[in-house]
This record gives structure tokens, sequence and C-alpha cells, in this order.
């Protein structure tokens, strides 16, 4: 039987190894049927994905506001309803607040281009200035109408009106209608999205139903027991992290908002709106967001620029240190490192989407490789903490230092004494001041504070062999 299940696993191994290989040897042509199946159910992704972001708030007024309205078919009507108008309270606000001071600011942006151009040169013919002084350089000073000239000269080679030609020719109309009619397409597609996603909120009781039987007809009850802890941790990885991060991006939009505006740098509403909106992609989207928010700056008024910078990276260590912390929690226990690595193979596959949903996708694998290794840990009667697992010969190069603590040592050994063990060696008395530390019994130890650190420092005395 044992020898069955090493061969089943080895053939699952080398069957996953295989598609993976597969996928990324062909990975333009897998691209292209999920472009070919995210059009053609493009309203049921939207209808999932609206349902799954909206079953939180609809679930708060259905058992908490709500609670008392009978009958229930009623309740939870009256709970959609306010879901949703919230919803399109908040997308109208939105819109209503920001679309008209976009448009406005990037008007006037371009409106006021000449002196926003002319006092960069000024600023940069003072850099070069300074420059040449410091450093007995002869950098040539730009001159404005030699920019000018070149822009004037590019802007004429790019021959206007032959372009305004080619715009109103038939094959330009033409693509001009189609790009049209798949706007139309995706905003009918919106539309359906949002009836399928009422649907769904409606009738989730029923359609739970329908895939717990569907699953007990395909499965047994060991391989559904694993299915829903796969979807339990997904809902808490994934839908935890897109959730809060939109959340998070939204509060810092806000915050820098009102910092520069406070500080009166321009176009405060289109700095914040690019800011929030690269603040999605975790870790680069903030530098994402900068790049283009500094050059406006720089072009405006460039004496805000090292402010705005310094706003920034303000509002990213409080966001990074408190807001993130707060409102993802446990979702933002993935390391720097796996998070570069999303971006980068999630970013390079899918693009902006990919870098969106790759973090969340490798904490989702990562919690379930977790639990994996945990289970099989415990069937082995072995601790399931890394700290557990450190080298013995690192722990020797610990114990050094804490014999130069003796304060610490005191301490070390009251532990000790209060857990009713004892240590021979430097390792087992450095493991013993850790194993401590880690369950809080050098500041207020509690029973089952005490009952774990016995257990588990068992069954590290049981691992190491006594000379």
């Amino acid at each position: 039987m044992i020898a069955q299940k090493k061969k089943l696993l080895f053939v699952s191994l080398f069957f996953l190894a295989f598609m993976v290989l597969f996928l990324i040897l062909n990975i333009d042509r897998f691209n292209s049927w999920l472009n070919l199946v995210g059009y053609v159910l493009r309203p049921v992704i939207i209808g999932l994905v609206l349902a799954f972001l909206c079953n939180p708030i609809f679930r708060a007024f259905e058992r908490k506001i709500f609670f008392n309205v009978r009958p229930q078919k009623l309740r939870r009507v009256l709970s959609l309803v306010v879901t949703y108008l919230i919803l399109f309270l908040i997308l109208f606000t939105l819109i209503m607040l920001i679309v008209p001071q976009l448009i406005e600011s990037i008007l006037d942006f371009l409106n006021s281009y000449d002196s926003y151009l002319a006092n960069a040169l000024v600023n940069v013919n003072d850099l070069i200035t300074f420059i040449n002084n410091s450093l007995s350089t002869s950098i040539p000073l730009l001159e404005y109408e030699e920019i000018n000239t070149s822009i004037a000269e590019f802007l004429a080679g790019l021959d206007l009106q032959n372009f305004l030609d080619s715009l109103l020719s038939y094959t330009n109309i033409t693509t001009a209608l189609a790009i049209l009619g798949d706007v139309l397409l995706v905003l009918i597609d919106i539309i359906f999205g949002i009836f399928i996603s009422i649907y769904l909120l409606y009738s989730k009781e029923r359609r739970y139903a329908q895939i717990m039987r569907l699953r007990r007809a395909l499965f047994d009850d060991r391989t559904n027991t694993r299915i829903t802890n796969i979807c339990t941790v997904a809902d808490k990885s994934f839908g935890g992290f897109l959730r809060g991060k939109l959340l998070d991006s939204t509060i810092v939009g806000i915050l820098v908002y009102i910092i520069i505006s406070i500080m009166q740098v321009p176009y405060a509403v289109l700095i914040a709106v690019i800011i929030g909106i690269t603040d999605i992609v975790p870790i680069i989207g903030p530098f994402i967001g900068v790049i283009p928010t500094a050059v406006i700056i720089l072009l405006t008024d460039p004496i805000k620029v090292i402010p705005f910078l310094l706003c920034i990276l303000i509002v990213q260590q409080i966001d990074g240190n408190i807001i993130a912390p707060k409102i993802l929690g446990e979702n933002t226990g993935v390391s720097s490192l796996c998070v570069m690595i999303a971006i980068t193979v999630m970013g390079s596959l899918w693009g902006l989407v990919g870098m969106v949903v790759g973090v969340p996708l490798f904490a989702t694998v990562l919690d379930l490789t977790s639990n994996y290794l945990n289970a099989r840990l415990k069937e082995k009667n072995l601790p399931t903490e890394t700290d557990s697992y450190y080298d013995a010969q690192s722990e020797e190069k610990i114990s050094p230092e804490r014999k130069k603590r003796p304060q610490r040592k005191r301490v070390a050994s009251g532990a000790r004494h209060k857990a009713g063990l004892r240590a021979g060696s430097e390792v087992d008395q450095a493991r013993l001041y850790l194993l401590a530390q880690k369950h809080g019994l050098l500041d207020s130890p509690t029973k089952e504070n005490l009952s774990k650190f016995r257990e588990e420092y068992s069954s590290l005395r049981s691992m190491t062999p006594r000379h």
C-alpha cells in the first residue's frame, strides 16, 4: 500500500512538472486560449468578481442591520438594493469628482505647456551653470528657441494634414467603428455582469447546494474536505488581499491628495489618482506612480518636487507599517522576495493583471503548501515551527553571546526552573532561552504557553542525541 502511494505521488509530481514545462513552452498559445475563454465568458467573470467583492457588504446588511426584517426574502432584497445603491453611489461620486478635474488638469497642463517648458529650461540651465562652475566644464546651455524650433519641426514632420486625412479614410473609419463596437460590447457585458452578480447573491445558498451536490457525486469525502480547505485558504488569501488592497490604495490616494493640497502642489487630483491606482501593484506600484507625477511637478513647480517625494515616502511608510497591516492582516505574511518573484513572473505572463493577482496567488499557494507540510509533520510527531529546525551549529554561535548577558541568563534560568526542565550543554541553554522567549515565559508566563513550551522542548530533546 505504501509503495503504491509512493508510485502515485511520483506519477503526480512528474505529470505536474510536465504540464508546467508544456505551458511554459506554449505560453503564447495558452494566453490566446485564455483570452478567447475570457472574451466568451466575460459577463460571467464580471458577475462572479462583483458578487465576490460585494458579498461581505451584502452579508453585513443581511445579518446585522436588517436581521429583524421578515420574511427572509424581503430581508435579502433590501440588503441587495442597499448594497448596490452604495456601490453605484461610490462610483458616481468618484466619476463626478475625479473625471472633470482630471480633464481640467490635463487641458490646463497642455495650454500652459510653453510657460512650463520655459521654466523647466531655466532650472536646467541653472543646474548646468552650477556644474560648469564647480567642475570647470563647458556644457552648453539650452536655448528656448532651439528647443521650441525642434518641437515645431517634429510636429511639422508628422504632417498633421495627411494625418487628419488618413483618419477620415474608409479604413480608419471602419477601424473606429469596430473600436466603438468593442466598447459597446464591454458596456453590455458589464450590465449583464451586474445582473448575474445580483442573481448569484440572491440565490447563493442554492448555488452552493448545487455545487456540493456535484462534488459529492464526483468525489469522496476526503477529496471534498481537501477542496473545501483549498477554497477556504484561497478566499482568505486571495479574496482578503484583493479587497484589502483596493481599500488600502483608496486610503493612500486620499492621504496623498490631502497632504499635497495643503502643500499647494499643482494638479493634486490628477497626482492623487495616479498614486492611488498604481499603489494597487505591490512594492513597485508606488515607484511606477511617482515617476510621471514627479515629472508633472517638475515642469509646473520644480521647487515642490523634493517636498512631494518626501510626502510620498512618509505616506508609504505609514501605509506599510500601520494602514496595510491593519487592513490586510495576515495576508501581508508573504516575504518581499516572494512578492518580487510573483510580480516578475506573473507580470511577464499576463501584464498588469498578473502583477495585481500574482501576490495573492502566490500567498494562496504558500499557505496550501504550509498546511500540507504541517499535516505531514504532525503525522510524524514532529514540531511544525520553523524555529525548531535551526542548525545546532548556528545555536552554538548564539550561545557565547548569551554568556555575555548575565541578566538574560538569569531570566533564562528562571524560565527553565518554571518549566521543570534542565539543560546540560550550551546548545540546550541557547535553545531553551529561544523557546522561552518565543512562548512568552520571560514576561508573563501562562499555563497554555507553559504547556506548549514543554511539548516543543520535549520533542526537541527527544530528537537531540545525548553525549
